[in-house]
Parts: C-alpha cells; structure tokens; sequence
C-alpha cells in the first residue's frame, strides 16, 4: 500500500509542476504583449527614457538629432528606431540634420 501511496505522491508532484510550467509559460506570452501594445503607445520622449534606460547622452543627442524638443509624442518604436538611429549616424557633424 505504502508503495502505491508514494507513487500517486509523485504523480501529484509531477502534475502540480506542469500546472506552474504552464502557468509561467502563460505569464510570459502575457508579457509579451504588454510590451508589444506599449511599443504602440504614443508617449512623450521622457517616458520612453525612463523605460528603456537611454544614458543622458544618447537622449540628448537623439533630441538634438531629431530635432525634437522636450515633451515631443512618440511611440515607443519610434523612440528606440531614433535612437538607432543616433548611434549609427556619423559623429564627424556630417550627414545629420540641416
């Protein structure tokens, strides 16, 4: 009897282990499209530093780049292809905005 205890034990433990797999796995597909419908809010260029973590430096350069002034609505791809953009351009003062 002992033996067919332990074996429906493990069979629990093996079952409650898949119910958190799937629940993680859920967890992050869920994440994933947060961050998808945050990437299409249109926001100000500050909110978009604050959550990407952009360095003082690149945002500025980024907003002198652009040409963009503080308050400036953007999405969040729009924000991050700017500041791509910024740290692929030329740093010789050529080639940027006129």
């Amino acid at each position: 009897m002992e033996k067919k205890e332990k074996d429906t034990a493990a069979a629990d433990l093996h079952t409650e282990k898949k119910e958190k797999d799937t629940v993680a796995a859920d967890l992050h597909t869920e994440e994933k499209e947060m961050d998808t419908a945050a990437a299409d809010l249109i926001a100000e260029i500050e909110h978009w530093y604050n959550v990407h973590g952009t360095s003082p430096a690149v945002y500025a350069g980024t907003m002198c780049f652009k040409g963009w002034k503080p308050g400036k609505q953007v999405t969040g791809q729009e924000y991050l292809a700017a500041v791509s953009e910024f740290r692929q351009a030329a740093m010789s003062g050529t080639g940027g905005r006129k």
